[in-house]
C-alpha cells in the first residue's frame, strides 16, 4: 500500500488485483485506508463505477483513482505488473499533489 494524502486524511491507494469482465472492461480490486473496493472501468475510458457494498467513495476520490488508471492504461496500452503499475500510481499521485516536482 502507497499512503498518499488526499485533501486532510491519509489514503492508502493501491491495485491488488485486475480481472476481465468483459473484452472491454476490468474489475480493479483497489486497497484504499483500511477498505478493500471493486470498481469496475472500461479500458482507456475515465468510466469507474464502484461496485462492493463498502461506504461510497467521494465522488471526486473515485475519479481521480479513475483519471490516475486511465492515464496508466493509455500510456502503456498493456496491462503492467501490479507492482510496476502501484509504483507509478504513487509517482502520478505525488505529481498531482506537488506540481512543482519533476515529471518522470
Amino acid at each position: 500500500m502507497i499512503p498518499i494524502s488526499i485533501n486532510t486524511k491519509t489514503c492508502f491507494f493501491s491495485v491488488k488485483h485486475i480481472t476481465q469482465e468483459h473484452d472491454i472492461k476490468f474489475i480493479y480490486g483497489i486497497s484504499l485506508n483500511t477498505h478493500n473496493y471493486f470498481i469496475s472501468k472500461s479500458v482507456n475510458i475515465n468510466d469507474c463505477e464502484q461496485l462492493d457494498n463498502n461506504p461510497v467513495l467521494d465522488i471526486e476520490l473515485l475519479n481521480e483513482i479513475c483519471e490516475v488508471i486511465t492515464e496508466l492504461e493509455i500510456r502503456y496500452q498493456k496491462r503492467p505488473s501490479l507492482e510496476f503499475m502501484n509504483k507509478e500510481i504513487f509517482k502520478i499521485l505525488g505529481r498531482r499533489r506537488n506540481p512543482n516536482l519533476i515529471r518522470s
